[in-house]
């Protein structure tokens, strides 16, 4: 699993897509919220109605 780190400098340029296990907030949320994400209730958007 990855998560999108563009918005954060390493000193060399951005940071970009990172394994969840090298952040632990990263991985404490992909921990409780994957695992339920196909449960939760969509939000239509405009081209669905």
């Amino acid at each position: 699993m990855t998560f999108d780190r563009k918005g954060d400098f390493s000193g060399f340029g951005n940071k970009g897509w990172l394994n969840v296990d090298d952040d632990p907030t990263a991985k404490a949320v992909a921990d409780r919220y994957c695992p339920i994400i196909e449960t939760l209730n969509k939000q239509e958007t405009e081209d669905e109605s």
